[in-house]
């Protein structure tokens, strides 16, 4: 029998490990990025896929998972977000994953302060998407400088040719169809900027000193850039001198960055005296009046309409309140402790074919079927089990850590006379980490 070497041995053992059925997404990422890291002329993507029998965009996902920042990895691993927020999350630059997470958790001023409660819960995916998709993607259809060019910014290169371009990673982002997406912002940005001194340099060897200016409405905007005019602080000149203040002006900003032209920003100017700085019309003044009223009839609807199904509950939940609740607490929990439940009940985990081209367990349809044929007795233990599960949780980082009295688990173990101190001394040493898992 050949002696196989310690880099061999360790390619088994990678391979055996990612097998595995209960590891971790992201545990399983780092296992192909090992893989890869170990021999990369012959562990590319495919050959990654096919060695473990998975498409080549599940593996490039899980892998891309592996780019998360430490705290959405925390909140991944604590089950704060389910493995398709994990997915959105990852693709997108670290800046960006820091806001992402901000956006996922809107009543948390920090990512520390998520991570601190045990009890966050995240927007819904279709939410975070439609964030990413409005403040972080950009059509390169739409850039006001030529995505060809790689002398913009030399260390970018061109924008056709770079692997944060949609359509030149399929295998990360096989669900999006529009292919010129830019995914990173702050790149964009420099070649905004970088376009728009070039078109400042012919003027500024004129003598001549450009003013910056938006096209953003100066109400609208939160953050003005130093040195920049918007919209309602200046007015369009027709041609150079049609003022004494007329002076030359740059955008900066937007699909027409890059483009000259005159302004005058005097406010007390004759020629110009006709434009005023941006004022709200009687018309969107009325359309805002109606909205807000729309707003505070909605809120003040469904606050009576509470009020008035609250003075009819029953002193029992109904049949169809309890499931009601029970379905609302168990989407809650998120996708650790949705599997954990599922091994505790031994509830089968099917898996179905997801947008991006790997597999995935719907735990909240499968719960659903199983909550609709429980017992009221047996919704009543399935609530208490919602609310003790989260205590199953082993840190990564000291999975030696024992539950503090004040656990909803080890309290409840007292008030029903389980001793939890002779189970946990007949437990096998390591058993929170029998799987080489975190959760």
């Amino acid at each position: 029998m050949r002696k196989l070497s310690d880099s061999e041995c360790r390619e088994i053992q990678l391979i055996e490990n990612l097998q595995r059925a209960e590891i971790h997404e992201l545990d399983e990422g780092i296992g192909y990025r090992s893989l890869m890291d170990l021999k990369p002329d012959f562990y590319t993507v495919e050959m990654v896929a096919a060695q473990v029998g998975k498409s080549p965009s599940y593996v490039k996902g899980r892998v891309s998972l592996t780019e998360l920042n430490p705290a959405a990895q925390t909140a991944f691993y604590e089950g704060k977000l389910t493995v398709t927020h994990a997915l959105e999350i990852a693709r997108l630059q670290p800046n960006d994953q820091e806001r992402a997470m901000m956006e996922c958790f809107p009543s948390h001023r920090s990512t520390g302060s998520i991570l601190k409660d045990r009890k966050a819960e995240a927007l819904t995916v279709r939410q975070l998407r439609e964030w990413i998709e409005r403040e972080i993607h950009l059509d390169l259809k739409n850039a006001p400088f030529d995505a060809e060019n790689a002398t913009l910014v030399p260390a970018a290169g061109a924008c056709t040719a770079c692997p944060k371009r949609t359509g030149n990673n399929p295998l990360l982002f096989p669900e999006i169809r529009n292919k010129s997406l830019c995914t990173d912002p702050a790149c964009y940005q420099a070649k905004v900027q970088a376009f728009v001194q070039l078109r400042v340099e012919p003027l500024v060897k004129e003598g001549q000193e450009p003013v910056q200016i938006s096209e953003s409405s100066s109400w609208q905007v939160r953050s003005k850039a130093p040195n920049t005019l918007y919209e309602g602080q200046y007015r369009r000149a027709e041609r150079k001198g049609d003022c004494p203040q007329t002076q030359a002006a740059i955008i900066v900003d937007g699909r027409k960055a890059g483009t000259i032209l005159h302004i005058c920003a005097d406010e007390k100017c004759k020629t110009h005296q006709q434009f005023s700085h941006y004022q709200v019309s009687p018309q969107e003044r009325e359309q805002r009046r109606k909205l807000a009223l729309a707003i505070r009839v909605q809120k003040e609807s469904r606050s009576r309409i509470l009020q008035a199904t609250r003075q009819k509950l029953p002193p029992a939940l109904a049949r169809a309140d309890f499931e009601m609740v029970a379905l609302d607490y168990f989407r809650r929990l998120g996708h650790d402790n949705h599997h954990r439940l599922f091994q505790v009940y031994g509830w089968e985990e099917k898996k179905i074919k997801t947008s991006w081209g790997g597999n995935s367990v719907d735990h909240e349809k499968l719960a659903e079927v199983q909550i609709r044929a429980m017992t009221v007795a047996d919704l009543n233990r399935f609530v208490v089990m919602c609310s003790l599960i989260p205590d199953l949780y082993c840190p990564g980082y000291n999975s030696a850590e024992t539950p503090s009295k004040e656990a909803n688990l080890m309290r409840t173990a007292v008030r029903y006379k389980v001793d939890a101190s002779k189970i946990a001394a007949g437990s096998s040493p390591g058993s929170c980490g029998l799987t080489g898992s975190t959760g």
